[in-house]
């Protein structure tokens, strides 16, 4: 029984075994790869130099020979270490290539923080109890923090494009990020401070007084409202009047307009002349001649007061009776 379990042990230290140097086989083959690939590539030959990329061409061939003929049998331990000879050899070449990929990633996000920090840095003057809440130390870190990192920036940067692509560069991406979160760090620290700040509390004004300017308010209030409304009352009665006045004129000149529209219409009649023609007498011509003719003369006047006081004689005759008229 204890001879089967440690055949099954030993079988399976085997297999991991074997799983170990054939992974390790592939790591230092698709590393070689890798690197034959970048020795053709553009970047790799702006980067580098004809001397470095034969160099580095020398040692995959020679490392490609070695993992056909000796490295075939080759365990674990071995394989790796190869892989790590091959890495230190092209190192140099591969650091390069890192940061020319990097460098302009690490820069924009510096140029993003310092947009961010100068804003902060203006908007603290126009932020409401920023006297309370920062001090002058506060406001002077920010501030040279952000003048240092600046200058710094610019020196290397300045370098980097003076150098030789070839040679080692001078600003690193993990340089810039460093600097980058010293910048950042004081930057979290303001807007915290400004994010939990709690406003102390206003000075109790005594009750007496908001009392008396609550009533005095009160009252003023009132008095606006009455003149207000008598105001109001004073306008609504002068338009009323206005319009009273309007509707008179327009009577007036509505009635003027009637007469004279009746003055202008002068009737015209028609009458047979001796010759049995028809003509036109006018109205106004034939009153007066009828007004003259209606008018009685004295001397009918006078025939007319006649016959009435004889009539009135012979009425009182009459009435006088005698005792043979009875009979």
């Amino acid at each position: 029984m204890k001879k089967s379990v440690k055949k099954l042990n030993d079988l399976e230290s085997r297999d991991q075994e074997k799983y170990a140097t054939e992974e390790a086989r592939s790591k230092l083959e698709s590393f070689m790869y890798e690197v034959k690939e970048q020795i053709y590539d553009d970047a790799f030959e702006k980067l580098s130099t004809s001397d470095e990329r034969e160099t580095i061409e020398g040692i995959i061939n020679k490392a490609s020979d070695w993992l056909d003929d000796e490295g075939f049998d080759a365990d674990e331990k071995v394989l790796k270490k190869k892989l790590k000879e091959i890495k230190e050899g092209v190192s140099d070449l591969r650091f390069k290539i890192s940061e020319n990929s990097d460098r302009p990633k690490a820069i924009a996000s510096m140029l993003q923080s310092f947009n961010i920090s100068n804003m902060f840095i203006d908007s603290i003057a126009k932020m409401p109890d920023s006297s309370e809440i920062y001090t002058e130390k506060d406001v002077k870190d920010i501030k040279k923090i952000f003048a240092e990192t600046k200058e710094w920036l610019s020196i290397q940067w300045k370098k980097q494009n003076e150098t030789d692509a070839t040679k080692k560069p001078v600003l690193l991406s993990k340089d810039i990020a460093s600097q980058q979160a010293k910048l950042d760090r004081e930057l979290m620290y303001l807007i915290n401070k400004a994010k939990y700040y709690v406003p102390k509390p206003k000075p109790k004004v005594n009750e007496t007084a908001t009392n008396g300017t609550k009533s005095s308010n009160k009252t003023e209030k009132a008095k606006k409202s009455k003149s207000e409304s008598k105001d109001g009352k004073k306008e609504n009665k002068e338009k009323k009047k206005e319009s009273a006045d309007k509707a008179e004129t327009k009577k007036e000149k509505r009635s003027k307009k009637k007469q004279e529209e009746k003055t202008e219409e002068e009737p015209v009649i028609l009458e047979l002349d001796s010759s049995g023609k028809f003509e036109k007498v006018d109205l106004k011509s034939k009153e007066e001649v009828t007004g003259k003719e209606s008018k009685p003369t004295e001397k009918t006047k006078s025939a007319d007061e006649s016959t009435e006081k004889g009539s009135e004689t012979e009425t009182k005759k009459n009435d006088k009776h005698t005792p043979e008229d009875e009979l």
